[in-house]
């Protein structure tokens, strides 16, 4: 009989093992070899937790054929480590796949420490542990939370790369940042109704109909052309340009003495109803005008006159003592069309009108209306309220509205909020003649040579309605100004002078870059031939880096009985025919590893030969290579001979 204490130890050393496997089935007497238990009495075994053992020369035996060993379990506790069966994987939510690895199951991404198998987050603001949650979104975990890092944005719930207006894109959601724009031929732009923003932050959209809302100008150009703009947030139409309904654009007016063919063709400056006709062709005052300086002045009719005739007064040129001629010459003034605007107001006496204002056109039996005084310009606040505004002289001088500044200076000055004191507005300068312009970039719309300030503070010139640089002069690579215009030959100081995109400025002359060469005249560079077969304008083309070729029916070639190899043309020799060197038997490309020149005459290349016209054909064996190559010999001179 052992020791009790060596029962002990055994038993604590098989329940250790016991408690880090489980059990499968082996074959008797396998298990007391492994693990000899000592016993007394079966009772002991059992009480070692071995029912199915006996004890037997004081060891506990099993009593069946079969019973349980304890065997080693495996346990992954990592992704993507090796298993062999699912159970393996100690990872909640994974699974062992078909390559042998622990992986998660659907739905579900494994952390960064692979230690664990999280939810996948299927919307943006979901709750999240780690940025591989968010990864179906192209999001980032922030604080809990599934979001999108700081270039991007969402689009269809997702995350998307933000692209600004005019930038390059992929796809129409990396756009959708900018509300009503789209990528189209791989750039951000605006959708068809919509136009770009001053500040290319907006897609504004286009206004639809004339007087509709506005932010900015563009709404209005795009829609109503050049003579438009947007005022206190309506399309309008700028000085001198009238809206044609027919055509949906703001259009110059045709004044006083102006050629027309409609009486709608005619408008004097100013707001309210035309005082012009159109007559045989030409714009003149209605009838209820009469001309004086340029502009028509209302002439009420005379019915006290005896004879009853309408009396076209011009003032102060008739002897006529009626208190109305005299009452009526003295309202004549030499206005400019901001001037004489006339109020919503009705007056009969110059103290019905307000402060700078007037009553014009008041008689005995008609009322006037109230206008403002010479150099005020009025401002109507609604139909029963206006004021006359002293007309600021230039840039600098003092006001409180920008229509103060626009009748001496146009359209975009401005009234500074900050100084009180008109300047030109954004994106306008001040020009030669003291008035504000707007600035045009080249290549785009112009009203007047005065939009086109270029980058060196000089002017280009707008030629049929677009900024352009003058009679020999060419924009600078950047854009922003007009350089002289250098030919080639020609002295310059930098390329961007060379007029032809192909030209450079080498040792202070214009002269072709690399790949191109002059043509006949030196007026153009044209792109040089690389081979027998490129396109061709001219000889020199083909012989500037061809040897011997030149340009046939506008292709470069070689002449009779010369073919190309490389960069020049050489004789052609058949097989058979005397060579000096073997481009002179390779009569095209494809036979290139078929013939050479060996001993001075063209031959098949042993062995590498491949079936074409020229003549060399593989066959089974090299007697029978032969017999063929010489026979093609023999044919080939017939040829020759024949030619």
């Amino acid at each position: 009989m052992k020791h009790p204490t060596s029962a002990v130890i055994y038993f604590i050393i098989f329940k250790i093992s016991m408690g880090l496997a489980k059990y499968h089935f082996i074959e008797k007497n396998d298990l007391e070899d492994k693990f000899p238990i000592p016993c007394d009495t079966i009772q002991q075994c059992e009480e070692f937790g071995l029912n199915a053992f006996k004890c037997v020369d004081n060891v506990c035996v099993c009593k069946d054929k079969m019973c349980e060993e304890p065997t080693i379990e495996v346990v992954v506790t990592k992704i993507g480590k090796d298993c062999k069966e699912s159970l393996e994987c100690k990872i909640e939510q994974s699974f062992c796949n078909e390559k042998g690895k622990c992986d998660c199951i659907t739905n579900t991404v494994a952390s960064e420490d692979k230690r664990k198998c999280l939810n996948v987050s299927y919307l943006i603001g979901s709750f999240c542990q780690e940025n591989a949650q968010c990864a179906s979104l192209n999001g980032i975990c922030k604080e809990g939370k599934c979001g999108c890092p700081e270039d991007m944005h969402i689009s269809k719930g997702i995350c998307f790369k933000t692209v600004m207006l005019g930038l390059p894109c992929k796809k129409d959601e990396e756009c959708s940042h900018t509300e009503f724009s789209n990528c189209k031929s791989h750039v951000c732009v605006c959708n068809q109704d919509y136009v770009k923003s001053k500040t290319d932050l907006k897609c504004l959209l286009k206004s639809q109909n004339f007087s509709s809302s506005c932010t900015e100008d563009i709404q209005c150009l795009s829609s109503f052309g050049l003579g438009s703009i947007c005022d206190n947030g309506l399309c309008l139409c700028t000085e001198l340009h009238q809206y044609k309904a027919s055509i949906n654009k703001c259009v110059l007016d045709a004044r006083l003495g102006e050629q027309c063919s409609s009486h709608t063709d005619c408008h004097q400056p100013g707001r309210g109803e035309s005082r012009l006709e159109c007559f045989l062709g030409v714009c003149k005052c209605k009838s209820d005008y009469f001309e004086d300086e340029g502009y028509c002045i209302f002439n009420s009719s005379v019915s006290s006159i005896s004879f009853g005739l309408r009396i076209h007064i011009k003032c102060c040129t008739m002897n006529i003592s009626f208190l109305l001629i005299l009452f009526f010459c003295s309202r004549t003034y030499s206005q400019s069309n901001f001037e004489r605007l006339e109020s919503f107001y009705y007056c009969k006496y110059d103290s019905d009108c307000d402060e700078n204002s007037f009553c014009f056109g008041n008689d005995i039996n008609n009322l006037g209306r109230c206008r403002c005084k010479e150099n005020f310009i009025l401002l109507e606040r609604n139909r029963t309220v206006f004021e006359c505004l002293a007309v600021a002289e230039g840039i600098d001088s003092p006001c409180t509205k920008d229509l103060q500044c626009q009748v001496n200076l146009r359209t975009p000055a401005v009234c500074s909020e900050t100084e009180n004191v008109c300047k030109c507005g954004h994106g306008a300068h001040l020009a030669e003649d003291k008035k504000c312009y707007r600035r045009i970039a080249l290549g785009e719309r112009c009203g007047s040579s005065y939009n086109c300030l270029l980058g060196d503070g000089t002017y280009g010139w707008c030629y049929v309605g677009y900024c352009s640089c003058k009679a020999n002069y060419h924009p600078s690579e950047d854009g922003q100004r007009c350089i002289p215009s250098v030919p080639l030959g020609k002295t310059c100081v930098a390329s961007e002078s060379c007029i032809h995109t192909a030209a450079n400025c080498y040792g202070g002359i214009c002269k072709c870059v690399a790949g191109y060469i002059e043509n006949d005249n030196n007026t153009v560079c044209l792109k040089a031939a690389n081979k027998i077969g490129d396109s061709c304008a001219e000889n020199s083309q083909c012989s500037a880096y061809i040897t011997d070729a030149f340009c046939l029916k506008e292709v470069c070639s070689c002449r009779s009985a010369h073919h190309g190899y490389g960069n020049e043309c050489v004789p052609d020799a058949y097989l058979g025919n005397r060579c000096t060197h073997s481009k002179e038997c390779i009569l095209s490309p494809e036979f290139q590893f078929s013939v050479h020149c060996q001993g001075g005459v063209c031959a098949c290349v042993e062995g590498v030969t491949s079936e074409n016209e020229y003549g060399c054909v593989i066959v089974p064996n090299s007697s029978a290579k032969v017999y063929f190559a010489h026979l093609l010999v023999v044919l080939g001179l017939i040829f020759v001979g024949y030619n």
